[in-house]
């Protein structure tokens, strides 16, 4: 498969902050979207930001399936508290639902002082693929856990409506009682719960205490219930969209935005609504909600 061609910057290059980024792409490569990603980190591994970016048709792409693209990446805030002139910077370019990255290390001049460091040290290239391939296994090991997770919870729900479908509970007529024994089948996998935390603890301590509140994903969305919040809300985020949304729970209706720079689509909206009709998906929600009072 034909790799992407960067015009610029030049790898391990002095390159002007706000990053100009320019280049061409092959069809095959983008897996048939016309976007691709650009995460930026710094030497130390930290996220200083992730941008999408648009491709275009050329002349010619019709017969050479390549797109053209270019654009400035900003890298914000981070050029004013932490980042300094000669800082090291990779930027590493993936397809859109992809974890593999083509990264390109340089050296950001902040202002119009040339930094005194001309070329990206091998020792820094080196550490950053070996934090690129670390990443991408914990990644693995934190999809592999929302399966189990999912499935988990699923096959507790099916148990229940078998169970109720068949008459198993037929001769329960108090309906306290009843609920006590649905609620007794939705809680009863906390053993097996823990045990899968237990499991994945690594990948779970490495993600942060945000992602133990995180009960689903949706075309980029994280939907995550976090521990100290107040009230019956979960939230809607968007890394690259930069959305922090509030929905209402059981009602699962948009409340409020919490320094957004951008708005949910309501075609969006309909669709996360939709995915908590499903009763594993309101299942996983449910009980981060119960897990949190019990806390």
């Amino acid at each position: 498969m034909s790799r992407p061609q960067i015009t610029y910057p030049k790898a391990a290059s002095v390159t002007l902050s706000p990053v100009l980024f320019a280049g061409l792409m092959p069809e095959a490569w983008l897996g048939g979207t016309r976007r691709f990603l650009v995460d930026v980190e710094d030497a130390d591994g930290g996220f200083i930001m992730c941008q999408g970016i648009d491709v275009h048709s050329g002349l010619f792409s019709r017969w050479t399936k390549k797109y053209w693209f270019f654009t400035a990446l900003s890298t914000g805030d981070a050029t004013l508290f932490y980042l300094q002139n000669g800082s090291v910077v990779f930027l590493k370019i993936r397809r859109m639902g992809s974890r593999e990255t083509l990264d390109i290390p340089v050296i950001l001049q902040i202002g119009k002082t040339k930094p005194s460091l001309k070329t990206v040290p091998l020792e820094l290239i080196a550490r950053s693929q070996e934090r690129t391939r670390e990443r991408q296994r914990l990644e693995q090991q934190l999809d592999d856990y929302n399966k189990e997770i999912m499935l988990l919870y699923e096959g507790r729900r099916q148990q229940y409506d078998s169970g109720y479908d068949e008459g198993v509970y037929q001769a329960v007529r108090d309906e306290e009682l009843l609920g006590g024994l649905r609620e007794i089948l939705e809680t009863s996998e906390d053993l097996e719960r823990t045990e899968l935390d237990e499991r994945y603890k690594e990948a779970i301590e490495w993600r942060g205490p945000l992602f133990r509140g995180v009960v689903g994903r949706k075309d980029g969305y994280i939907f995550t219930v976090y521990s100290n919040d107040h009230g019956k809300h979960f939230h809607v985020l968007h890394k690259q969209k930069e959305i922090d949304a509030r929905f209402s729970f059981p009602e699962i209706e948009l409340m409020s935005y919490k320094g957004s720079r951008n708005i949910i689509p309501s075609k969006d909206i309909s669709r996360i609504q939709q995915y908590f009709k499903d009763p594993p998906h309101f299942g996983l929600l449910e009980a981060e909600f119960e897990k949190r009072t019990q806390n």
